[in-house]
């Protein structure tokens, strides 16, 4: 039985964040579902979003529009956190609608690897902090890269619309709590997954990605500090797609980047990563370089 083993990119691990959530809770409840037991399928909803993601869950309202279609609207999965005037909800990650497509004879015959065909979901939003979304993201990552694979299901996802934040706070040189926060962005107006080929294939047509690092900078030559400035850093992506074998050893990853950092600038060039079994090669050509 493989086991996933390669975090492949930040874009790919919020994608399958969102497609885990789906796959893991609504398909086992899609019979009751088809029965028209609404209430009966999710009522350990929660429950079971909980157990995999350490993130409670939340929705406006559900609807089962025909046989084979059910629409999710306003998805919320967020932390309890206490403040002075008692509990209050920080969102985690939200979908605004998210469509489900399924096989009724994937039910009907019992095969739950033809069971889901399409996942369209409408803006969402995942936004991380760390030290306080530790627990979730640490489970987050162990479910979908360390858990054991029984299969992939052949499904379609698409999601419009993509903001993905990381936050973290650390000491600083003086030691107050909370002295330098890095921050990162990720914006994507529209990402695509597909198993249908059996492989799993990812595209993203463009993406900006941004942040800010002070971090890094405490132990740098002062040379380099001035080099790279604030420690503010962005990156455009166009095209980039990724193709990940059915037993994960192989990774094709190819796209084109253009970056900067301070002072220092990527002029936009085509990127290669290849991972086999016998290591990893990268390459940047058709740019001006540095």
């Amino acid at each position: 039985m493989a086991r996933k083993s390669t975090k492949i990119t930040l874009a790919v691990v919020f994608s399958l964040v969102a497609a885990a959530i789906v796959c893991l809770t609504l398909l086992p409840r899609l019979q009751s579902l088809a029965n028209g037991k609404i209430d009966e399928a999710l009522g350990s909803l929660d429950e079971s979003v909980y157990s995999i993601t350490g993130l409670r869950v939340s929705y406006d309202y559900i609807e089962l529009s025909s046989t084979d279609h059910i629409a999710m609207h306003g998805i919320k999965l967020y932390q309890d956190e206490a403040g002075a005037t008692g509990k209050t909800r920080r969102n985690v990650i939200s979908i605004d609608d998210l469509r489900l497509k399924f096989n009724i004879w994937g039910i009907l015959l019992n095969k739950p690897q033809d069971l889901i065909r399409g996942i369209d979901l409408e803006h969402l939003d995942i936004a991380f902090r760390l030290p306080e979304d530790n627990e979730p993201l640490n489970k987050i990552i162990k479910y979908l890269f360390f858990e054991p694979v029984e299969y992939i299901p052949e499904f379609l996802l698409n999601i419009d619309d993509i903001r993905a934040s990381l936050v973290t706070t650390a000491s600083g040189t003086s030691g107050k709590p909370g002295q330098l926060e890095d921050r990162y962005l990720i914006v994507a107006p529209h990402f695509q997954t597909s198993t249908l080929s059996g492989a799993m294939e990812f595209s993203i047509p463009e993406a900006k990605a941004s942040g800010r690092v002070p971090s890094i900078l405490t132990s740098l030559d002062p040379s380099l500090k001035v080099l790279l400035g604030s420690g503010q850093f962005s990156a455009d992506f166009k095209t980039v797609n990724v193709w990940v074998s059915p037993d994960f050893t192989q990774i094709d990853v190819k796209g084109r980047l253009a970056a900067s950092m301070g002072s220092v600038a990527i002029a936009e060039q085509s990127v290669t990563v290849k991972k086999t079994n016998d290591g990893i090669e990268a390459e940047l050509r058709n740019g001006r370089g540095l």
